[in-house]
């Protein structure tokens, strides 16, 4: 615009200068020229100044009714121009802005770096994002996000009012903390119910074994059934809930291991054989020749699906068949993909029963839950669990005709031709009590640390009944203090006692050990699933461990292992 204008006072001059020279020619014809380009001229420089107050009066508008806030700010620290919105926003008349430092307008904590922003743009940069906080008249603060460039002595910037977004966000930080704050509460919850619910569990099944090592009549017998089998129930229960709650919570991670996939097969259908033989069911396998014997994965997740889904298909089928098919979907040198399918001659599903059939705490058909029971979580259990392992899992199904569960696994291939035991060490079949046996036990000496009354009495009668010599000790403290007083081959350790927990008590006797010399095998005897965090602590500490509600059979197998161990290092 300034070019333009001085173009056209060049003109008018131009004008003057040739009308002057006209007049020198002839003064009459001169004059009416001169007259002429005179009015010219000024029309031409009345325009100009006209269309620059147009100009004007566009930007001046334009700073008024910006949605933004637009501002020309001096390198020197003062604003020169600012739109009408900051007065708006900041309640702030626009003469007191201008008269005040900017840096006196700014929050105390975003004064430096406001300088050095300022600093920045004098070196010729230009800014895309910064923000600082401005004061309000009532001594709130807004937060200003600028985008700005230099131009000689001047800041041409633009800013938003981000306050109310700032605020979301604070708003949204606070409640993800709270949500996970809340997850990690229920994590504790669930772990603490765990072991409250475990305890007289234990009490239960713990009596419940015993007593059927005792002399019971017909009915006695029917009614210990009754309660073994509620016990059981509820067991599965529990254990249903924790594995919900763990997944939820992320904190359900893989145990990556070899493994032989017959063997897996084998021994989930094992568990079951029973059942369906009770029943009249007719359980077939078929395993594709072409699957590798070793594979890598975590076995017992796949197991917890296979099992879960082969007792769904007996729990449901009435009469006919069940049959497991393992095959190889994708095999290539390094990986394979197994779909395991279940199929069975069921009561079958429907449309709408299958469309929220991996949905949790879902029951398909109230009448079924009430008839065969279940808390809704083992087919949203498993449906985790699969896609965890990067597979899926699905159901074809017809009213009445019959169901057919299928899942899919990506597994590594081994290099091992078949698994090895874990240790060197035979592991013997644990031979019936009798004399012989009972005078071999006695001479391990194990040390028992458990502080429940119930408990104490459940365990101790159980190792009277296998025929092991056991010491009890009351807490923590008392079993360190027994342990440095006494020899002992095996150590029984309770994980929530007072004085000293089973952790606690565990790491002073191998800090003991460690000056002593020797390590004696330290079995955790918990109610509490061992957290994924803890598994690290509990190997550096614990040699084995046993999950309360215990029962004969269960503890007389963690025993006699460690028994056939120490009987072949000592023969070495």
């Amino acid at each position: 615009m300034a070019s333009k204008f001085k173009i056209w006072h060049g003109f008018a001059l131009a004008c003057i200068v040739v009308a002057l020279a006209l007049m020198s020619v002839n003064i009459w014809v001169g004059g009416l020229i001169t007259c002429a380009l005179i009015g010219l001229a000024a029309f031409v420089v009345a325009r100009d100044r006209r269309d620059k107050e147009l100009v004007q009066a566009e930007f001046d508008r334009f700073f008024t009714l910006s949605l933004d806030l637009l501002c020309i700010a001096g390198l020197d620290g003062y604003f020169k121009r600012l739109s009408p919105s900051f007065s708006e926003v900041l309640g702030i008349p626009l003469e007191q802005l201008y008269r005040e430092k900017i840096v006196d307008l700014i929050h105390p904590d975003d004064v430096e770096k406001t300088r050095a922003e300022i600093a920045r743009q004098a070196a010729g940069g230009k800014v895309f994002s910064f923000e600082n906080r401005y004061r309000c008249k009532d001594g709130s603060y807004r937060t200003f996000s600028w985008k700005s460039v230099p131009a000689g002595q001047f800041m041409y910037a633009v800013a938003r009012d981000v306050s109310q977004q700032k605020a979301f966000e604070a708003e949204l930080l606070n409640a993800r903390e709270v949500a996970q704050n809340a997850a990690l509460t229920k994590s504790a919850f669930i772990a603490n119910m765990s072991h409250e619910i475990r305890t007289p569990l234990n009490g239960v099944v713990g009596m419940a074994e015993l007593l059927a090592r005792t002399e019971l009549n017909e009915d006695q017998r029917k009614y210990l059934s009754g309660i073994r089998g509620s016990a059981s129930i509820l067991m599965s229960i529990v254990n249903e809930v924790l594995d919900f709650s763990k997944i939820e919570a992320g904190r359900m991670h893989l145990d990556v291991e070899n493994f032989e996939i017959r063997q897996l097969v084998e021994s989930r259908l094992s568990l079951l054989s029973v059942l369906a033989q009770e029943k009249g069911l007719q359980l077939s396998t078929e395993i594709d020749v072409e699957i590798p014997p070793v594979l890598k994965g975590d076995a017992g997740k796949i197991g917890q699906v296979l099992l879960n889904l082969l007792n769904n298909a007996v729990k449901f089928t009435e009469a006919g068949s069940i049959e497991l098919e393992v095959k190889s979907e994708l095999l290539s040198n390094k990986a394979c993909r197994l779909r395991f399918s279940v199929r069975d001659t069921g009561v079958g599903l429907n449309e709408s029963q299958i469309a929220r059939l991996f949905e949790p705490f879902v029951q398909v058909d109230n009448s079924l839950s009430r008839k065969f029971g279940g808390t809704g979580l083992g087919l949203s259990i498993c449906k985790r669990l699969v896609e965890i392992m990067g597979g899926q899992i699905g159901v074809q199904s017809q009213e009445h005709q019959g169901t057919t569960f299928w899942f899919t696994v990506e597994l590594e291939i081994s290099n091992l031709k078949a698994v090895h035991a874990r240790t060197s060490i035979p592991q013997k079949e644990i031979p019936p009590l009798n004399a012989a046996v009972t005078a071999s036990r006695k001479a391990l000496r194990v040390l028992i640390a458990e502080d429940n009354k119930m408990n104490q009495l459940i365990v101790m009668n159980m190792m009277n009944a296998l025929g092991y010599k056991a010491t009890l000790a009351q807490n923590g403290r008392a079993a360190v203090d027994l342990y440095k007083s006494e020899h002992f081959d095996l150590i029984l350790m309770d994980q929530h006692m007072p004085v000293l927990n089973g952790i606690e008590a565990s790491e002073e006797i191998r800090r003991f050990e460690m000056a002593s010399g020797g390590r004696v095998p330290i079995i955790a005897f918990t109610a509490t699933v061992i957290q994924e965090e803890q598994k690290a602590q509990f190997q550096a500490l614990m040699d084995d461990f046993i999950l309360k509600p215990v029962t004969l059979e269960s503890l007389e197998s963690v025993l006699g292992n460690w028994e056939a161990r120490l009987t072949s290092v000592a023969k070495h």
